[in-house]
């Protein structure tokens, strides 16, 4: 018999005051997922420059909240997904997994690498005036080891 997913949620200002609150709920779903270590510091690295990325930019004119969720199916995968009523905004379109100079590092930063490079799906959509970032970790480590 399948276990089913546990949801959770946090919503918070998007405000950087947040910013320490948020990555402690983002470490705790993690943990309690049983995720590697290495991989779940790669993971909360990625979640951490998507969360700042919000902070800093979806609301360039009034306060607005960031909410965060998750979906985990144990022993399958950790689902988050981060949701702003924000500028419209595609992170995944943004820079290339690949940056060939440091002029593009240094105008895209590294964020989007690290979200690209570090989880196993990443998918953006604009919902009812909403971003909706989905990323996905899958939990079955056997398939994440080199052959």
């Amino acid at each position: 018999m399948e276990s089913l997913p546990v949801k959770s949620e946090i919503v918070r200002p998007a405000v950087i005051e947040s910013l320490p609150e948020l990555l402690q709920w983002v470490h705790d779903q993690i943990r309690s997922s049983g995720l590697p270590i290495k991989m779940a510091r790669k993971f909360e690295l990625a979640l951490e420059e998507a969360i700042v990325n919000v902070i800093e930019y979806a609301y360039p004119q009034e306060a607005g909240a960031i909410t965060l969720k998750t979906v985990f199916h144990p022993l399958q995968k950790l689902e988050f997904i981060i949701e702003d009523h924000g500028i419209p905004f595609n992170p995944l379109n943004e820079i290339k997994v690949n940056q060939s100079s440091e002029e593009e590092i240094a105008i895209g930063g590294l964020g989007i690498t690290f979200l690209k490079t570090f989880v196993d799906q990443a998918h953006y959509e604009r919902i009812d005036n909403a971003n909706v970032l989905k990323v996905v970790k899958n939990l079955n480590v056997s398939s994440q080891l080199p052959r």
